[in-house]
């Protein structure tokens, strides 16, 4: 009788089943949604739209033509005569050849020779403080090590210019050498004659060279007047003419000239400068002043300043099409103004016709 061998069968593996039952789900998964997606592929046919950039928005949106109607009127461009006048307004200064900035050149204890100087006189070379300074001390120093072991003439003339750039007197810096002694001091001195017309600080204090304008000392007769004007009308003037300048708070203009013409043009301007003397007012920078160059004329196409519109930062006019219906806007350049007329630069040509809109 055949002997039969029994197998016991292994349990069945959960995991494998688990597995493939995730993968099952997941393709599943997939399929919906590929399919509920719009497809992302371009036709063939249709080129890829480019997005409409922000300044072809604003045209869109703004710059539209308008239809014309009974109550809206024309204009023929033309070139016509502008007469104006030529001035600014700018703050009083101090005429720079007759002024003297005092600035630290080192840092230090500083003591002035007066509690107080604004308004006061100064003669050109004077000693307004005096400026206690280790580099000074430091400097001399290795002036007297120069001298005592000499290298050469120019290690001790290095050392010498360094201290009379400073503003150490030749007389000081002489004592120094033929007593052999080092020094800290260092005089402050005033290089023009004139008023004290700005002081900052106290008596006494520790001062260093980021401290800016430590006095200001000005011929007060003399001021001046800076102002930035159009390069076409600042042709029309030369040095020596006469100006008209208001002071703000005054009664009666002053009589001015022009003293200076810039060569350089800086966004389509140009510096002038009108002279005051003698000036007798307030003391400067505190005063306003307006100045009148006197009337220039000009021609040019022009147009009604109420043809005009300002859009987006822009001059816009209307310009009438063919047919008298509708208006076009254009962006347009413009120049001086005078009785309701206005000079266009550029974007206008004589002959054509702009709209009047109604404000």
């Amino acid at each position: 009788m055949p002997t039969r061998s029994y197998v016991t069968p292994l349990p069945p593996h959960r995991g494998q089943h688990a597995g493939l039952i995730a993968f099952g789900l997941l393709a599943a998964t997939t399929t919906v949604v590929w399919t509920t997606q719009p497809s992302h592929e371009l036709e063939p046919d249709m080129p890829p739209r480019p997005a409409l950039a922000a300044t072809e928005r604003v045209e869109s949106q703004t710059l539209r033509p308008i239809e014309l109607g009974t109550s809206v009127g024309t204009w023929a461009v033309a070139e016509r005569p502008i007469e104006r006048t030529v001035g600014g307004t700018a703050p009083v200064t101090f005429d720079e050849k007759r002024t003297h900035h005092v600035r630290m050149p080192v840092a230090g204890w500083f003591e002035k020779t007066r509690a107080a100087s604004v308004g006061r006189t100064v003669r050109a070379g004077e000693t307004i403080g005096v400026v206690y300074s280790p580099e000074v001390y430091f400097t001399t120093l290795a002036l007297l090590s120069e001298l005592r072991d000499f290298r050469g003439q120019t290690f001790v003339d290095a050392e010498r210019i360094r201290l009379l750039r400073w503003g150490m007197r030749q007389e000081q810096l002489t004592r120094i050498e033929k007593s052999m002694k080092p020094s800290s001091e260092l005089p402050i001195i005033a290089r023009v004659t004139g008023k004290v017309v700005f002081e900052q600080g106290k008596t006494k204090q520790l001062v260093d060279p980021s401290m800016g304008d430590l006095f200001t000392i000005t011929d007060p007769a003399y001021a001046t007047i800076y102002i930035e004007i159009p390069t076409a009308d600042a042709e029309a003037f030369a040095l020596g003419d006469a100006a008209r300048v208001t002071l703000a708070g005054a009664k009666a203009p002053r009589s001015g000239t022009v003293g200076y013409i810039s060569r350089s043009i800086e966004r389509g301007e140009k510096t002038l400068r009108v002279d005051l003397h003698p000036y007798g007012g307030r003391m400067p920078p505190a005063v306003e002043a307006t100045v009148d160059l006197g009337r220039v004329k000009a021609r040019g196409i022009a147009v009604p300043e109420t043809a005009v519109t300002r859009i987006e930062g822009r001059d816009v006019v209307y310009v009438v099409r063919d047919g008298g219906e509708v208006a076009d806007p254009r962006v347009v350049t413009l120049g001086a103004a005078d009785g309701g007329f206005v000079l266009v630069s550029s974007g206008l040509a004589a002959g054509e016709t702009v709209a009047l809109p109604k404000r």
